[in-house]
């Protein structure tokens, strides 16, 4: 009988990467692996598995340590490496009885490790077991990191992910933008329509920015009231511009009138824009305070429109 790991609030099965260039182990696995309500993938190769993992996000992987080329160690390692977002909970098979070698498992990232030869039913609940912790946890991060208004990341997820992406980019030399996005005199709407027609203005403006973000690794987040920001990793400043005025448009091609007396006829926003500068060491306080003050200058400029920080 399938165990069951459905939840109002997940309405996917989880999914599972088996990593192993045995065919007949494989095989194996798979059939273990059939009583457990899951989606599962198989891999060959570490490289493999890496590119996998970049197409779909995977609950749990159950890797062989004994891969050739590159291992099933440097694997979990990689894939761990500078995520902010729930990673894959990693669970390694190995023959080895060296305690040193189950020592590099745990420091890899693994939550458990499967001896061979493998006790299929064994494997089948311990698998399980891990899936559905994982599930629990992911889903209490999903309540703690969601902003429950607008279902935008929030601020807290969002300074995780500045840190990981800020690593990433010093040691790869990458260039990173934020762009700091504030709606105009909002409160002057809120005041006039009222606080349900001032949700709902946050909720259409939210779906807006985040439609605007093309790619999936860009990350639109609900910092405050009327507040956003936008973290655009691989992104030089000429190419944030370009998100910046693609979302000040999206907003404003939702045609909202604004509150009468207020300046402006129709709902837009303000965008300050700023790629950290990694030449000269720049840290978190004074990239946001360049991308703050840009945002300021827009405002004093007019409103409804994008500044960029000078390189």
């Amino acid at each position: 009988m399938a165990i069951p790991f459905h939840s109002v609030l997940r309405a996917r099965r989880p999914r599972v990467l088996l990593v192993e260039d045995d065919p007949e182990l494989a095989r194996l696995v798979e059939l273990a692996l059939e009583e457990l309500d899951a989606e599962l993938a198989v891999a060959t190769s570490a490289e493999q598995a890496f590119e996998d993992c970049a197409r779909t996000p995977f609950d749990l992987l159950l890797i062989d340590c004994g891969l050739p080329g590159v291992s099933g160690l440097e694997l979990g390692r990689a894939l761990l490496q500078d995520r902010a977002e729930p990673a894959p909970a990693l669970v390694y098979i190995t023959a080895s009885t060296d305690p040193g070698l189950e020592a590099r498992c745990w420091e890899a990232g693994a939550v458990d490790f499967v001896p061979k030869p493998l006790q299929l039913h064994t494997l089948a609940r311990r698998v399980g077991a891990h899936l559905r912790l994982k599930i629990q946890t992911d889903l209490l991060r999903e309540l703690a990191f969601k902003d429950p208004l607008t279902q935008l990341p929030n601020r807290r997820y969002l300074f995780e992910r500045i840190e990981s992406e800020l690593g990433r980019s010093r040691r790869l030399d990458a260039p990173l933008s934020l762009l700091m996005i504030d709606i105009d005199r909002f409160k002057a709407y809120n005041d006039h329509y009222g606080h349900v027609a001032g949700d709902e203005c946050l909720q259409r403006i939210a779906a807006a920015l985040r439609a605007a973000a093309l790619r999936p690794s860009d990350l639109v987040a609900r910092i405050g009231g009327e507040e956003f920001a936008a973290l655009l990793p691989d992104t030089p400043a000429g190419n944030a511009r370009t998100v910046g005025e693609r979302m000040r448009q999206a907003v404003l091609g939702l045609d909202l009138p604004h509150a009468p007396g207020c300046g402006l006829d129709r709902v837009s926003v303000s965008i300050g824009i700023a790629t950290v500068d990694l030449g000269r060491g720049e840290d978190l306080r004074g990239w946001i305070n360049r991308t703050d003050a840009c945002l300021y200058r827009a405002k004093e400029l007019g409103r409804n429109r994008v500044c960029v920080a000078p390189a």
